[in-house]
């Protein structure tokens, strides 16, 4: 039998993740101050890329690492949130890591972002365009996905 905390941990540290935090990040968006700002969108930036890391790889990893038979991913995991959310983690990792590497890959992902945005928009003007070669070319599905898009974005801007 285990003797980790992970069936108290894991969901501890989910809910404080899914309410805690969401709840900081409101009261932060609605405050004057704009460090509480910082400090949350910092936290949430630095906390996605550790759950893409998690995601491919980190998990299994971190569960190899085993003490007596016990995996302690719950506990590493949670100890990760607490730093990140209380004890200025969050800024640490973005200023020592997260921040260098963006800024030396900046015009590259820009460049891609702006790749991917032109083809979505080259394929939006095909369906406006072209109805139905649209539908020959990617089907009936694809085209009722991009005429509802097109429909919603219409609504926002009126």
């Amino acid at each position: 039998m285990a003797f980790g905390l992970s069936f108290i941990l894991g969901p501890w540290t989910e809910l404080l993740v899914m309410i805690f935090a969401p709840y900081q990040s409101f009261k932060a968006v609605i405050s004057p101050n704009p460090d509480d700002d910082k400090q949350w969108l910092t936290f949430w930036s630095v906390y996605m890329v550790f759950n893409v890391l998690e995601e491919f790889g980190l998990r299994y990893i971190i569960k190899w690492f085993t003490l007596f038979g016990q995996s302690f991913y719950y506990e590493f995991r949670a100890a990760v949130v607490v730093w990140l959310m209380f004890f200025n983690g969050a800024q640490v990792i973005f200023e020592k890591v997260i921040e260098p590497l963006m800024e030396s890959y900046q015009k590259e992902i820009d460049a891609a972002i702006k790749q991917v945005s032109d083809m979505a928009d080259d394929v939006k003007q095909e369906a406006i365009s072209d109805p139905d070669g649209f539908v020959k070319k990617y089907g009936q599905a694809a085209y009722g996905v991009a005429k509802s898009q097109i429909e919603d974005a219409k609504k926002k801007i009126s």
